[in-house]
């Protein structure tokens, strides 16, 4: 059994209309040794939409909210950064 695993899965067709939809999510797997549990994180990261032709369009997914959070976490450890220096050179 591999502890960590990285792989895109494809969740259960929706049919909706005349369209079949698919979603698929990057997996990221961490089991721990020993025990029967471990960590699970799914992130989507696209929409497989086929019509009844057979034509098939991917949508990506784009995480807004993690790009944010992201920023924000970078313009905290900048300013975090500027302060300690700010600080250095006052003493």
């Amino acid at each position: 059994m591999i502890p960590f695993e990285i792989a895109v899965k494809d969740g259960a067709p929706v049919r909706v209309g005349g369209y079949t939809l698919v979603v698929r999510a990057r997996v990221v797997q961490l089991r721990l040794p020993g025990s029967h549990g471990g960590l699970i994180w799914n992130r989507p990261i696209e929409l497989s939409a086929r019509d009844a032709a057979g034509a098939e369009r991917i949508l990506p997914i784009r995480d807004v909210t993690r790009r944010r959070q992201l920023r924000w976490l970078g313009l905290g450890l900048l300013g975090a950064w500027l302060i300690s220096s700010a600080r250095r050179r006052s003493r």
